[in-house]
This record gives structure tokens, C-alpha cells and sequence, in this order.
């Protein structure tokens, strides 16, 4: 910390004690009272409610020592207490939300009057408080009314105190992004605030709110969106710093704000000074113009859209090769989120064709036609969509913030919508166990539950696609899909933080090997022709040396992995985790000798559809196992890995490597390239 600070001992300890107070937290949480059982004299169920009413005394006398300590001199301490109360507000009620609201904001608000004098000192005051701020509005929308009308009022009577107007601005601004209905409420209010001489840093934060609001309407069209523009562009017309426009357009473009923040884009790139900032921000501005022609035309914008969203992932694959280093990709996110937005267009302009084949004809195609063979693909296509969305979601969720996992969340909910709307619309009956069928339940994202595309598409859901059924006229669920899918390209996209936040991802060391007590492992030099006839894949050849463990069949062998995750990646994470896990799946990969594979070949000719899996018998690659073992202090780990193989040949291991936070997420970690596969040789004679 620069400048005065109280972080001595005692100090320490005590954030220490919150901190971890925090992660017990999640134990303490309120359980349900369910009603008394019918199951004897009921002993069981009291003594369980007096347990219960003992934890909620504790979580109650926990909450009352967080919100003092927000007014803790050390700002520390004042930090982990509001990320507490942030926890604990998240998972409790809106009643409960409401009524500590207030006082948590008061005891904010007298903390940053006793904040020293200096900036920096107030600044990161207001950003430790941030989260307890934007949970306390996102939780219940009478708190954030109440809390911007709070922090209005005292803000008209600060008299142009900057020390305390600056700060209380950025507050409005948290509490307009996580309750935009709130903030639209109050826009009357918000915009009295432009009357009152406000230095550069507060305008910007007014502009925020005023861009927030978006988010309280469906559609850019309606009456009162054109009126927030409006008032952002008059307040913004007086910024000149060009970091302060950086951040609007960032804000603007998550925000759905997506003209703002073309106008911002391309004010900024006539001052870029290198060939990398040029390439960046004209990707952001295509990637807003693409946006802001969907927004506007929906599914007619598409054939506009594409080509710009193309344009901006050659600028980035163009940085991304700039900016490479040691192979790692720098702009591996933005590229992956780019090629998930392009695959939903791509989607929905091939459903929609169909769509409007089935209205002009006015009869759902046979199932044997190409039309109807597309019809009943849409919907594996669109989990398929999901299932990109997931992994990168695992990959990057870790180390973005969680604005950026819910985006995804909701990204991977709409794909499931619109898979589900194409098998009612198109009335695809899949077999009684299809795993689509399972598929096709939706589950809203919880923690963006206000976002408007995720109520737009539960509207959506209840009022139209779940009555549709063969009964419906063909032509009516055409129209209706036409209107679902232009709905849902016109919404505000769920559109990620972290895609305006470049970040290189650490890269974990891996290595695989075999138990010495167990089996033997050999070393073969790819570059000479094994005499196993073996056919080393191009993975191997990226190492001196390929590890091929020897086992018998039928007998279990053990094999490890082991590896060091480096304090970067810790450092880098949002949340904390002490947990690898490790997944590893077995495939089967030649016969032991070139003769065999001569005769699997004419036994596959003969017995035409069955792989060499299938004639092995062996595990697929369908079948994964996971393991997870406690990660050192040092960031060390070993997992040890049991299994067995029955038919003799050579099979490989891969291993994906993540780790599991306190929350029982689980996120994957990238590991050195041709560390991830173990060559397993199965042979009842071992040489």
C-alpha cells in the first residue's frame, strides 16, 4: 500500500480473521424451515430448529462485527469486511437485502468522510467497498432505489466537496449497472446531477449510470433508450482525456451502448500512436458496429454483421500474433468469444431459413428430405454451440471477473433456449433416452437473473415456445420463430468484461509417468521407426524422449501426474482454490505389430461401422474418470491414477488438468503442449 497505512500486526490479523470468516460464511448460510414431519413426536425436527436458530445468531453477530468494520481506519480490514457482507447478501433474501441495506450504506458513507485526505487513499477505499454496494442493489430493487436517492441527496449536499462527490458518483454508478430498473427509475434524479459543477472523474461516472439504463429495455427502438443516449453524449461531450473515452466505450460496449461506443472507438483510434493499439481498437470498433447493426435490423442485419465480427477477429488473430509469447496466445478469449458470436449467427440465419420455408409452404418437410434432415440437425447444432460456450467458460472463467462467468452463463443459456425453441417449433421427436431430450430443459443463470436477455427469453419461453406442438399450424410457428430469433439478435447481447481486458494465462507444468513398482517405463526415439510398428502421432514428436509405460493385461497398473502450478496463475485468479483435479480418458491407438493392423483393416471391411475401439473392447472416449488431490503451498501437486486394460496393443492417456475452487467450480488449466498423453503398451510379454 502506498502513502499512510495501519497494516501492522493487529491490522493484519484481524482482515486475516474476516477473510477466512468469509469462506466459513458458506456454512453458516440460513436453512429452509421446513414444516414439522409427521414422524413421531417430532424431537428430531426441533432439535434442528434450535440448531438452525443458533447458526443465524452467529451469521446475524457476524454481519453486525462486518459492518462495523467497514469504518476500520486500515483500509484492509475494511475490504475483506465488504467482501463478506457481499457473500452474505448474495445468498440471503430481499427482505434481508432491504433491511441492511441502508445501514450498510451509511456506515460506507462515514467511512469515506474519515478517509485521508489524498486520492488514492479514497479511490481504493470506494473500490473495496464496490462489491457490497453492487450486491446490496442487484439483490432487491427497493434498496437500490433507496440507495441512489440516498446517495443523491448527499451528494446535492456535499457543496462541491470533491473529496466525497467524486466517490458517492462512482457509487451511482455500481448501483445503476446492477440495477439498471432502479437507475431508470430515478433518471429524473440522476440528471439533476448534471446541473452541479462536477470535475472530469465524476462525469464519467454519471455518464456510466446514464448508459447503464439501457439495460432496463429490450430494445434500442423504445422511447426512452434514445433519451439516455442523449444525456451520456451531452455529459460526455465535455471529456477530452482520451483514457476517460476508453473506459466510456468499454462500459458503453458491455452496456449494449454499442453507437456510443463506435463514436468513442473511432474518436480514440485517430490519436493511436502504434501499430497494436490501431489493431485493438479498431477490432473493438467492429465489434461494435457489427452490434449496433444487429441491435437495430436483427436477423436482417446478419449478412452486415458477419463480415464486420470477421474483419475484427483478423485484427485480433493479426495482434495475437504480434503479441505472442513463449506460444501463448494473448487474445485466446476475445478469438474464442468472437467464434461462439459468429456460430450463433450462423445458427440462427440457417434456422430462420427453414423457418421461412416452412411458412411459405405451410407443412413441416418429411424427416427423410434435406430440409427435414437440417430441421432435426438444428438443435444438436445449437447444443453443440452450448458446449463450445462451457469449455471456454472453464478455461478463462477462473481468471475474469464474474460479470464475465455470468455472461457466459447466460451466453450458454441462450444457445439452450434456441435449441430448445427449434425442436418445438420444428416438432423433432428424439428417441425416448436421447440425451437432446435432456437437454432441452433451460436453466436460467442465477446471477445475472436482471440481464434483459435472460428475462426476455423466460417470456419468451412461457408465453410461446412451451405451448408449441404438432397441434399448432406450421405457418404460425414459423412466424413466431421469425419474431423469437429477431427478439433475441435486436436484446442486449450478453456481452463479457473480460473482452476488453487482455490477460496471458500461466501455463502449468505436467509430466506423466508410471509407477516404478508396478509396471517398467521405456523410452523410444520417434524419429526412428519403432520395431512395435507404433505410429507416433506429430504430439509425441514435440519431445526428445516419449514415455510408453509397459503393462500386462487384466493387471491394474498406476500411473501419476505430477507438476507445479505457478504463483502467477494465483495471483492472477478471482477466486481462490487448493484443490487440482485431473481427468484422464483411454484410447485406443495401433496393434502391437503392422500385421494386425492388417487384419483389423479387412476384419473392418468385412464388418463395415465397427472401429478398432470396438473390436478391442476397450474404454471409449466417451468414458472419463477424474481425480483430485489437495495442491501444496508451493503449488505442487501429485495424483495417482489406477485403471486397467484388457487387449494386448498400444493405447494412449490423456490428462486435462484443472482445479476446483471453494465453491466447487471447476475450471481447467493450460499445461505445456505434449505433456497431457502417456503411452500406455499392453503385451503379455514384456520385453
Amino acid at each position: 500500500k502506498n502513502g499512510k497505512n495501519y497494516s501492522r500486526g493487529p491490522s493484519r490479523r484481524l482482515a486475516s480473521l474476516i477473510y477466512a470468516a468469509k469462506t466459513l460464511f458458506f456454512f453458516l448460510l440460513p436453512l429452509p424451515i421446513e414444516d414439522e414431519k409427521e414422524t413421531g413426536d417430532g424431537s428430531e425436527d426441533t432439535e434442528e430448529k434450535i440448531k438452525q436458530s443458533q447458526e443465524r445468531q452467529k451469521r446475524d453477530q457476524l454481519m453486525a462485527c462486518a459492518v462495523q468494520c467497514l469504518q476500520h481506519p486500515d483500509s484492509i480490514v475494511a475490504h475483506e469486511s465488504a467482501s463478506l457482507l457481499a457473500t452474505a447478501l448474495a445468498y440471503g433474501s430481499e427482505t434481508y437485502t432491504e433491511e441492511h441495506a441502508l445501514q450498510i450504506c451509511s456506515s460506507v458513507l462515514m467511512a469515506i468522510q474519515r478517509c485521508p485526505s489524498d486520492n488514492d487513499s479514497i479511490i481504493q477505499l470506494v473500490k473495496g467497498m464496490e462489491p457490497i454496494v453492487a450486491t446490496s442493489a442487484r439483490m432487491s430493487k427497493g434498496a437500490a432505489s433507496s440507495l441512489l436517492e440516498y446517495l443523491v441527496s448527499k451528494i446535492k449536499n456535499a457543496d462541491k466537496d470533491a473529496k466525497i462527490v467524486d466517490p458517492l458518483l462512482r457509487l451511482i454508478s455500481v448501483v445503476a449497472i446492477a440495477q439498471p430498473q432502479a437507475a431508470s427509475g430515478e433518471i429524473a434524479k440522476l440528471h439533476s446531477l448534471c446541473e452541479i459543477e462536477i470535475g472530469k472523474t465524476g462525469r464519467s461516472h454519471l455518464v456510466a449510470a446514464f448508459l447503464s439504463c439501457r439495460w432496463a429495455h429490450f430494445f434500442a427502438k423504445e422511447e426512452m433508450v434514445p433519451k439516455y443516449l442523449s444525456m451520456a453524449r451531452d455529459v460526455a461531450a465535455s471529456l477530452s482525456d482520451s483514457w476517460l473515452k476508453y473506459k466510456l466505450a468499454k462500459h458503453a460496449l458491455v452496456t449494449s451502448n454499442f453507437s456510443f461506443a463506435k463514436d468513442l472507438y473511432g474518436d480514440i483510434i485517430a490519436s493511436s500512436s502504434t501499430e497494436e493499439s490501431y489493431l485493438w481498437l479498431s477490432s473493438l470498433s467492429k465489434v461494435c458496429e457489427a452490434e449496433d447493426t444487429l441491435s437495430g435490423s436483427g436477423a436482417c442485419g446478419i449478412p452486415a454483421a458477419t463480415p464486420l465480427l470477421h474483419s475484427a477477429l483478423t485484427y485480433l488473430k493479426s495482434l495475437s500474433t504480434l503479441k505472442r509469447k513463449e506460444s501463448i496466445d494473448m487474445f485466446g478469449f476475445q478469438i474464442e468469444f468472437l467464434n461462439l458470436r459468429l456460430g450463433l449467427l450462423d445458427l440462427c440465419s440457417a434456422m430462420r431459413g427453414l423457418g421461412s420455408e416452412m411458412r411459405l409452404t405451410g407443412v413441416v418437410p418429411k424427416t427423410n428430405t434435406r430440409s427435414g434432415l437440417h430441421m432435426k440437425n438444428m438443435a444438436k447444432c445449437f447444443n453443440a454451440l452450448a458446449s463450445r460456450c462451457y469449455k471456454v467458460y472453464q478455461h478463462f472463467g477462473l481468471v475474469y471477473c464474474q460479470q464475465t462467468r455470468t455472461s457466459l452463463r447466460t451466453f450458454h443459456a441462450l444457445c439452450r433456449f434456441l435449441s430448445r425453441t427449434a425442436t418445438k417449433v420444428f416438432a423433432v421427436k428424439m428417441p425416448s433416452k436421447s440425451k437432446i431430450e435432456e437437454e432441452v430443459v433451460v436453466k436460467w443463470p442465477k446471477g445475472d437473473f436482471h440481464h434483459p436477455i435472460t428475462m426476455l427469453m423466460q417470456k419468451l419461453d412461457e408465453a410461446i415456445v412451451a405451448s408449441m406442438d404438432e397441434s399448432v399450424d406450421p405457418v404460425i410457428r414459423a412466424t413466431a420463430l421469425t419474431e423469437i430469433i429477431d427478439g433475441i439478435l435486436m436484446a442486449p447481447v450478453p456481452f463479457p468484461r473480460g473482452f476488453t481486458v487482455v490477460k496471458q494465462l500461466p501455463i502449468a507444468s505436467l509430466r506423466l509417468s508410471g509407477d516404478p513398482e508396478n509396471s517398467k517405463t521405456s523410452f523410444a526415439d520417434p524419429t526412428v521407426p519403432p520395431n512395435t510398428g507404433h505410429a507416433f502421432t506429430e504430439e509425441d514428436t514435440l519431445r526428445k524422449e516419449v514415455d510408453v509405460l509397459e503393462v500386462l493385461p487384466y493387471q491394474t497398473f498406476v500411473f501419476h501426474a505430477s507438476g507445479t502450478i505457478p504463483k502467477s496463475y494465483f495471483d492472477l485468479a478471482d477466486l481462490s482454490f487448493s484443490n487440482v483435479i485431473a481427468s484422464y480418458k483411454i484410447s485406443f491407438d495401433s496393434p502391437l505389430h503392422p500385421d494386425e493392423e492388417l487384419l483389423m483393416e479387412e476384419e473392418q471391411s468385412n464388418q463395415f461401422g465397427h472401429s478398432s475401439e470396438n473390436l478391442f473392447n476397450e474404454p471409449s472416449n466417451d468414458e472419463i474418470t477424474t481425480v483430485s488431490c489437495p495442491l501444496l503451498p508451493n503449488g505442487n501437486f501429485l495424483i495417482k491414477f489406477e485403471s486397467r486394460l484388457h487387449e494386448e496393443g498400444f493405447y494412449k492417456i490423456d490428462v486435462q488438468l484443472g482445479c476446483r475452487d471453494l465453491r466447487c467450480g471447476e475450471w481447467k488449466i493450460s499445461v505445456a503442449e505434449g505433456s497431457q498423453t502417456l503411452i500406455v503398451r499392453v503385451s503379455r510379454t514384456q520385453d
